[in-house]
């Protein structure tokens, strides 16, 4: 599961002197203009702020802000590196820096960053959980699972806290806490959909298809539009040996994120099974790179052969040869 990065719009608890009126004013005029997402305008009002007073740290962690929601990637990180530069415990200011990381996909700089934040305040839950988050994703999983506990000392019960510790256990093997805590989420959060994510993956590493296919059922019932679930509903369906369940699942991925669908193995078997070899090869040739169809084609056959259908792997190669389209010879062979 991932979570994603609240930006921090630091305010104003109460002026200190009259002659600040002024920056004052286009501060909150600044910070108000950014709560309503317009971008532009919150630049304009917090530059005023800072030409009233450069030292302004609090103006330059919103205009950091106010960059990056106009992708000025580099004056954003500029705004909050001044920030620092002036207040170098500024925590909220580590964490509007290292979202701009992590929109740069830059993993290590964000975790690098938001650390830096934490050894000011090691208590700091929101750093903490967006550092555990960003250790998930880069797929350190016991480094998140050591910030989640510390986490979970601090704060305590919380649904978005518990699914993570689900999705970090699931990821380390032990399946039973991972069932407990996302359903411990649910119990809390009956929209958690992230959650009854992962109780759908734990039933599929048990090999129980048919209740894995409930939880992502209930997932999608919360976001209809998350192709990640609609994949993991069309596997749970294909390994259960429901091939015309699973295709439906997968057609709808591919509606809502084609080039994601594109990448998933299941997507292609499960055409292939229910014949649809039209559908297939459009698919393949207009979203997987020539150099590797073939390679695509060896991680087709080796799923059909475990879900013991190679003779429906071995009707489609015919079917792509009666096309002229070109078929690695080792591919062939398996088919002979």
């Amino acid at each position: 599961m991932k979570q994603y990065f609240t930006l921090i719009l630091l305010t104003l608890a109460f002026f200190s002197c009259v002659e600040n009126a002024k920056r004052n004013q286009s501060f909150i005029k600044g910070r108000d203009a950014l709560q309503m997402k317009e971008f532009e305008k919150a630049e304009i009002q917090l530059k005023l702020a800072l030409e009233e007073d450069s030292l302004f740290t609090e103006a330059w962690n919103n205009l950091g802000i106010a960059y990056d929601g106009q992708g000025k990637t580099y004056e954003a990180l500029n705004a909050y590196n001044i920030a620092l530069k002036q207040d170098n415990c500024l925590e909220d200011a580590y964490q509007n820096k290292a979202n701009v990381y992590y929109k740069l996909k830059d993993l290590d700089k964000a975790i690098n960053t938001v650390s830096k934040g934490l050894t000011c305040n090691p208590e700091n839950t929101s750093l903490l959980l967006n550092r555990a988050t960003l250790l998930e994703e880069k797929g350190d999983f016991q480094a998140a699972l050591a910030d989640l506990k510390q986490l979970k000392q601090i704060s305590g019960i919380s649904d978005v806290l518990y699914t993570n510790l689900g999705f970090v256990f699931y990821h380390i093997g032990i399946l039973d806490s991972a069932f407990h805590y996302s359903l411990m989420a649910i119990e809390i959060n009956h929209k958690r959909h992230e959650a009854f994510n992962n109780l759908g993956m734990v039933e599929m590493q048990k090999k129980n298809y048919g209740e894995a296919s409930k939880f992502f059922e209930k997932a999608i019932e919360i976001i209809p539009t998350n192709s990640v679930y609609r994949i993991n509903l069309g596997r749970s369906y294909l390994n259960d040996k429901n091939f015309k369940e699973s295709v439906d699942a997968f057609n709808m991925a591919v509606y809502y994120n084609e080039e994601l669908a594109s990448k998933e193995t299941s997507v292609y078997s499960s055409l292939i099974l229910n014949k649809k070899y039209q559908e297939a090869t459009k698919l393949l040739t207009e979203n997987i790179p020539e150099g590797r169809q073939a390679q695509k084609l060896e991680e087709i056959i080796t799923q059909m052969i475990s879900l013991e259908e190679k003779s429906s792997i071995c009707e489609y190669i015919s079917y792509l040869k009666s096309k002229n389209m070109e078929i690695d010879k080792e591919i062939y062979l398996k088919c002979k």
